[in-house]
């Protein structure tokens, strides 16, 4: 019998027995990734798709907000429909980003480097309640929504929103599609002011557009470009009853936030809901052709040049004007994200944290509100309205008068104490899908389940680096299986789901494939920033790149 003699296998190059391999324990089963790579692509995305800090302390920023204002006091001018004495949010990030629960399928897309520096969402009430009760109609709409009744308001608030509500059982409720179109029409008829007539060395407007129940305004100052996605709301303190059920369980952020800043106020937000066939009680309040054109025809076309030849030359003027009240900003820091709370005492304000010379904010005060509004008249015929006025009006006839609740002042809390290894997995699992959102399912979904799992996992595991890979693929499961059930609790009111009649097969194989080989998609999503930032730096930097 011969004898078999095993010999150890020996390099080529040198006469020595290699080392065995070592195990590999840090593999995502599903896609064979590394996690070791993972966390790096996470941080390298997640950093470069913060704001840069020269940008976010460059003093163009402060004139820009001024700006802003300046123009939503010449909004209040107007027809003094806003308060005079409002609070605003300010969010950084635009719409876009998911800072608020609204509808995706109405915002376009726009890469950031690429089309601005700096993005936010401003959220200005129409209606303030100041404290006193307000009985929200919640028997006639889906979870998650309400009628809003003008009557608590008192007697002068229905006759300045006389026209954008609808009666019902002889209760005049607001119209949150026709509040928005108002809102939309007449900011950027206002708007389109500063933009005819712009001032050397002045911020200049780029673009400005009504859609999906918010202004988007694309402003410059300087070589600095800042996107504001403006947004009407109704403002509420305290807390709705609905999710009064929410306070009683035990959450994430208890030790950390104090109950009273967390449930210190809420909005309602212009947004669809479910279709009314779904309700048959509501499917005979929708308001008629005849009624919005009347409104329509009462102040004119979205899309509608110059209204008064005087606003140019009145921000100019308005630099000099310091002696103003109140606007006190409140800078909140620990995510990652600036967010500042905004209040505006009186039509005129300047920042009262980092006071500078040219804050004042009085240039609508040259404003003549009875000459803005015959010329508001005058713009043109129904026809001439544009794309926003017709998606409210068939926003208007679809979802009748829902409002959609929203907690955005307490997200704005919430979000500082959410571990930063989850804030950096859900900035990379937002760009890595960036491309795949459609009318229905957006950022805000996904923000939804970052909520969710500081709930339901330790806090210790989602605070340590090195879980910020598995943070993200635990983002794209959760993504995955709320498409493939369709369905997303509401995070403040569980009985809500953000997923309701929702089916997306196409999507939730989208969003599978990408966790799939999360880490491809994730460099294919840092090239896709590198790239956007070559293009802010490019001399034709007004190019609006789309992703």
């Amino acid at each position: 019998m011969q004898r078999c003699e095993h010999q150890a296998m020996v390099s080529p190059e040198r006469d020595v027995v290699p080392r065995p391999a070592q195990p590999l324990t840090d593999l995502d089963f599903h896609s064979g990734a590394r996690i070791a790579e993972l966390n790096q692509l996470v941080q390298e995305l997640s950093k470069q798709t913060m704001w840069d800090p020269g940008v976010r302390a460059a003093p163009e920023l402060l004139t820009l907000k001024d700006f802003v204002f300046s123009l939503l006091g010449l909004v209040h001018k107007v027809d003094k429909k806003l308060p005079e004495a409002n609070e605003y949010l300010l969010l950084s990030g635009g719409a876009r980003q998911g800072t608020v629960d609204l509808d995706p399928g109405v915002l376009g897309c726009y890469t950031s480097r690429a089309n601005y520096d700096a993005d936010y969402t401003l959220l200005v009430p129409v209606l303030q309640t100041h404290g006193c009760p307000i009985a929200l109609d919640l028997h006639r709409c889906p979870p998650g929504y309400a009628w809003l009744p003008l009557a608590p308001f008192g007697p002068e608030a229905w006759h300045r929103w006389a026209d954008c509500c609808q009666h019902h059982d002889g209760q005049a409720y607001l119209a949150p599609s026709l509040v928005s179109a108002w809102f939309c029409q007449t900011l950027v008829a206002v708007t389109s002011q500063a933009q005819a007539t712009p001032q050397q060395g002045e911020p200049t407007v780029e673009w400005v557009v009504g859609q999906g129940g918010l202004v988007t305004l694309m402003l410059r100052h300087g070589t600095l470009r800042a996107l504001y996605d403006v947004v009407p709301v109704v403002a509420f303190q305290g807390w709705p009853a609905v999710a009064q059920d929410w306070l009683s369980h035990s959450h994430f952020w208890e030790g950390k936030l104090m109950e009273e800043d967390v449930a210190e106020g809420f909005y309602l937000l212009p947004s669809s809901c479910p279709a009314w066939r779904d309700y048959p009680d509501q499917g005979r309040t929708t308001l008629t052709k005849d009624y919005l054109l009347t409104w329509q025809e009462s102040l004119g076309p979205v899309e509608a040049p110059g209204l008064v030849e005087t606003v140019g030359k009145a921000w100019h003027e308005a630099q000099n004007l310091v002696d103003v009240v109140g606007l006190t900003w409140h800078e909140v820091s620990g995510s990652g994200e600036a967010v500042d709370s905004v209040k505006a005492i009186g039509p005129t304000c300047h920042e009262a944290q980092d006071p500078v010379d040219a804050s004042g904010l009085a240039w609508h005060d040259t404003l003549d509100p009875v000459e803005a509004m015959s010329q508001l008249e005058a713009l043109g015929p129904a026809e001439a309205v544009g794309p926003a006025w017709r998606e409210a009006q068939d926003a208007a006839e679809a979802t009748g008068l829902a409002w959609r609740l929203s907690f955005s002042r307490s997200e704005l809390h919430l979000k500082q104490v959410v571990p930063p290894p989850l804030l950096q997995a859900f900035r990379a699992a937002r760009a890595a899908l960036s491309c795949t959102w459609n009318k229905k399912v957006g950022p805000y979904h996904l923000w939804t389940l970052v909520l969710w799992a500081c709930d339901r996992l330790p806090a210790r595991y989602l605070g340590q680096e090195e879980n910020a890979a598995h943070c993200l693929l635990g983002l794209l499961d959760d993504m995955v299986s709320s498409l493939a059930r369709a369905s997303c609790p509401h995070y403040f009111l569980p009985s809500c789901n953000r997923l309701e009649g929702v089916w997306e097969p196409g999507l939730a194989r989208t969003v599978a494939a990408v966790r799939g080989d999360p880490a491809g998609h994730l460099r294919q999503a840092v090239e896709r920033v590198k790239v956007a930032a070559k293009l802010g730096r490019a001399p034709d930097e007004g190019s609006e790149a789309e992703v």
